[in-house]
């Protein structure tokens, strides 16, 4: 007989609940003590949520609460300093140097003087200018410059080579890339309004996405349209006033991992699933064309400013993220 229970709420014979479980974070890892008899201590991102009456075959090793309990542990979470759940962001070093155990993730505003923005203009390609300027909307366009021309100076520091020299390589789903030598660097970006992130690894495929929260979309049927029938289910048992954070959880890390990937609209977004429970860590949790490739990428939820929502995916495990802040005068 599969086990049913593991960490999910049950009752005794005698028909009481168990002692409830609490959230304690002993110095930087968060644990779950599970009670009735003999309490186990269990490490947070090791216990994934069920939906309150799901059932689900338990194998060994694996670790479920329900969903009754998610309060509970944001609440308890909520103890920790923001700086402990998320990477906090500071100013960039004297030099960059990157490893390949390493994830490094720029932050950077796109509102920039008319000085700077004539700078990054300088160090476009031809192409570039060409698209920066089939934009309507000026505020658009300048949008594009900086975006197009941070990166370029972000990757000319990496490489101490001019930015205007780069020349990127295209995938044929879109997705850029240096050629030759530095081929081993990898890049990608996200926008939103105003903002940028920009995340770059050494030997890692990596993706990002960057959304601003509007809470309308959470009520219209975009989720049953193109999340799975599990993710829907768990983004609709979600009180009303979680659903838009848990909507935009679902869709930036389904993008992260689609853009890490490089194979665009190829990738159907119900094909595969993510964790968006808030308070949940962010999780590849299966993906219906290879069950093993799941367990080939990390997520990591982003905390890009207020208001905002972001998620990293990266290729493979046993890397550290360093977070820092893009200045305004470069």
């Amino acid at each position: 007989m599969p086990n049913r229970s593991a960490l999910t709420p049950h009752y005794t014979r005698a028909g009481r609940r168990p002692k409830e479980p609490t959230v304690e974070i002993p110095n930087d890892r968060a644990a779950v003590h599970v009670g009735g008899g003999a309490r186990r201590t269990v490490p947070l991102d090791q216990v994934r949520l069920l939906h309150i009456g799901e059932e689900r075959d338990i194998k060994a090793g694996e670790h479920y609460l329900t969903m009754e309990y998610l309060p509970l542990l944001r609440r308890q979470m909520a103890k920790k300093s923001e700086h402990e759940q998320t990477p906090a962001w500071h100013p960039p070093p004297e030099s960059l140097t990157l490893g390949s155990d390493e994830v490094h993730v720029w932050r950077a505003t796109l509102d920039r003087s008319a000085a700077a923005l004539q700078r990054l203009l300088q160090t476009l390609s031809e192409d570039e200018s060409a698209r920066a300027d089939r934009f309507y909307f000026q505020r658009d366009r300048e949008h594009f410059i900086a975006a197009r021309g941070l990166l370029r100076s972000l990757l000319g520091g990496y490489l101490s080579f001019p930015p205007e020299q780069l020349r990127f390589g295209y995938s044929p789903h879109g997705k850029p890339s240096l050629p030759g030598e530095w081929s081993e660097l990898h890049f990608n970006l996200s926008h939103s309004h105003a903002l940028a992130l920009y995340a770059v690894t050494r030997g890692r495929e990596v993706g990002i996405d960057l959304e601003y929260i509007r809470p309308e979309l959470a009520d219209e049927p975009i989720a049953e349209r193109f999340f799975s029938a599990r993710e829907a289910g768990a983004l609709r048992s979600l009180p009303a006033s979680l659903q838009p954070e848990g909507f935009f959880n679902c869709w930036t890390r389904k993008e992260a991992y689609i853009k890490a990937r490089g194979e665009g609209l190829t990738i159907s977004l119900d094909q595969f699933e993510v964790s968006l429970a808030p308070g949940e860590p962010a999780a590849l949790l299966s993906v219906n064309s290879d069950p093993a490739e799941a367990s080939r990428w990390s997520l990591r939820e982003l905390a890009p400013g207020p208001g905002y929502v972001a998620a990293i995916a990266v290729e493979g495990e046993g890397w550290q993220i360093q977070c820092w802040e893009w200045p305004l005068e470069r």
